[in-house]
């Protein structure tokens, strides 16, 4: 059984070796941040410095990957809190630490809190992101005789439930609304819009919102509780954080809070073969996203072997193919299981990734050590069984199958949309040459990313590929496996599922108990395995290079690496 990368994937490299001082440590960022305000901008290169600046309520500790408090003394289970409105509420009673302070002194207060969820629901904010994540958020109170304590009230219980009220960074009220716009405003007066748009104060909340938004609030302006502060920064060329003196987190032995570098470079370089050079040079310390070939001709050179250790981490991500069940090609399950047996998984991991990916069969990466599901075998001749099984025949001696449906006789021709990525096209590849063999044509169209979108949104296809990423957090399946999202634009591309089905997603939305929620994932992924509307193929690999002389934190939490916990050894 393979080993599944939610578990036990983290460790501690070189554990034994002295540490030293470390007064820098140089580490590759692929694209710069467009900017510094972790609510605004959560992009991959944005979240890997945020991370360093900022501080959420709590956190998943990279080492044991379990939800963690950080800002706050405990994470503490909900009550109920119904209300004429939400029957089913709960609420998050949490408290800031004591020590939790503001680079100036003042205390992380509630207001705080308070404060950043107004920001990020403020309608003219843009923060979309967020404003989806923590939809289910309909108050928050500060309690009036202890400013360091403040609830969360979510409309109804569910399995994220946790992960919303406490999973996001907090901001410094007097920083980011030196004027107090925001005083005017309760929370709850942000989520009705009616009631809103007649509020003689929507014009200076819409100009603050915007403010928050801009550039002054990303780039000039940039304050955080966490351990680092912002020293330089040269767009598009490198950013520099430096460790703050006496910082509150100091000695407190949560690695979500300490840090070691007293400085941490991020070399911007988009270009990956530049990057590489660079990487050879000599100038990261860290480096990660090495591609399969990178890796291998580092590996095997005796001076780049001698300066780096190689580590491989499972990437919170997979790839799959999408088979669109609203085609009449592709409405028969048989043809679909048939289109299963000619995707050579181990091929494609070995021809795309030089055989560093975790093979998968289902999207529940977190009960993967309890699946009973089996890699399936590229069988051409099962394939071709399959398919007589279900009625395609050459009638017409064309070389491609044919059958007849609902009167008119439908040749089992494909089109395969992708955007020509080089993945996208070892995947097409493979899969064509093989489909061909049994007698079906894949014809594969490779697109502009924005049509590519607009085809996908519009149910235009009849395969695709596509790429997933997940968090640590319980996965919901409501949005890509409901017939609640069947429609033009909406997740379930595919179209799977039936009633059955979507009785089982909406329990295992309401379901917190872990074991019992692990029994329907495990159903539910079986549903989906037998239907083939989705083929699963793998899950990537972060290829990393680090310095022989850095010791830390290597985790399956993004990006693969804690760089706060990095630090040089004898």
């Amino acid at each position: 059984m393979r080993t599944i990368l939610i578990l036990a994937l983290t460790f501690l490299l070189f554990s034994c070796q002295q540490p030293l001082e470390t007064e820098r440590i140089t580490v590759n960022l692929s694209a710069s941040p467009k900017g510094l305000n972790p609510i605004v901008y959560i992009g991959r290169g944005d979240i890997m410095v945020n991370d360093l600046l900022f501080m959420y309520l709590a956190d998943y500790n990279p080492e044991s990957l379990t939800f963690s408090p950080a800002l706050i003394k405990a994470i503490n289970p909900p009550v109920e809190a119904g209300t004429d409105s939400y029957p089913d509420a709960i609420k998050f009673d949490m408290e800031i630490k004591d020590e939790a302070k503001w680079d100036d002194g003042r205390s992380i207060s509630g207001e705080d809190v308070a404060f950043t969820l107004k920001a990020m629901f403020l309608p003219s904010a843009k923060t979309p992101q967020y404003k989806s994540y923590a939809s289910d958020i309909f108050d928050v109170k500060v309690d009036e005789s202890n400013p360091k304590a403040v609830s969360i009230y979510l409309k109804k219980q569910a399995i994220n439930s946790t992960e919303i009220a406490y999973g996001f960074p907090i901001l410094d009220k007097e920083f980011y609304d030196v004027e107090g716009v925001l005083n005017t405003v309760e929370f709850t007066d942000l989520l009705d819009e009616e009631a809103y748009a007649q509020r003689s104060d929507k014009e200076a909340l819409d100009v603050y919102g915007e403010l928050f938004s801009s550039t002054e609030y990303s780039v000039e302006k940039i304050s955080g509780a966490g351990p680092y502060k912002l020293k330089e920064w040269l767009d598009n060329q490198y950013i520099i954080l430096e460790r703050k003196e006496n910082h509150w987190t100091e000695g407190s032995g949560n690695m979500l809070l300490e840090a070691i570098p007293n400085e941490i470079q991020l070399i911007i370089t988009p270009d990956k073969a530049a990057a590489f050079t660079q990487l050879k040079a000599g100038v990261y310390d860290i480096y990660e996203g090495l591609s399969a070939s990178q890796l291998d001709e580092l590996k095997n050179n005796e001076t780049y072997a001698s300066q780096y250790n190689f580590e491989s981490v499972q990437l919170l991500r997979y790839y799959f193919y999408i088979l669109n069940t609203r085609k009449k090609e592709l409405s028969d399950p048989a043809t679909r299981q048939a289109l299963s047996y000619l995707v050579n998984v181990d091929s494609i991991i070995m021809a795309a990734e030089n055989g560093e990916g975790e093979r998968i069969n289902s999207p529940f990466l977190s009960v993967d050590k309890y699946s009973k599901l089996k890699d399936l075998p590229f069988d051409a001749q099962k394939a071709g069984k399959l398919l007589a099984e279900a009625g395609w025949k050459d009638t017409n001696n064309n070389s491609i199958l044919d059958k007849e449906i609902a009167g008119e006789l439908v040749e089992l021709k494909l089109n395969c949309i992708s955007t020509g990525s080089q993945l996208g096209q070892i995947l097409t590849g493979v899969l064509m040459q093989n489909a061909r063999e049994v007698g079906i044509e894949i014809v594969v169209e490779n697109l502009d990313r924005s049509i590519y979108q607009k085809r996908l949104k519009s149910n235009e296809f009849d395969m695709t590929i596509s790429a997933k990423g997940l968090s640590l957090s319980p996965m919901d399946p409501y949005s890509q496996f409901h017939t609640d999202n069947t429609d033009p634009g909406e997740a379930n591309s595919a179209n799977f599922g039936n009633e059955t089905s979507d009785a089982l997603i909406e329990k295992i939305r309401e379901t917190l108990d872990e074991n019992k929620r692990r029994e329907m994932y495990l159903e539910l992924e079986r549903m989906i395995y037998e239907d083939r509307s989705y083929i699963f193929l793998y899950s990537p690999k972060n290829k990393m290079a680090i310095k022989k002389n850095m010791e830390g934190v290597i985790s399956v939490k993004s990006p693969g690496f804690s760089l706060r916990t990095f630090q040089r050894v004898e």
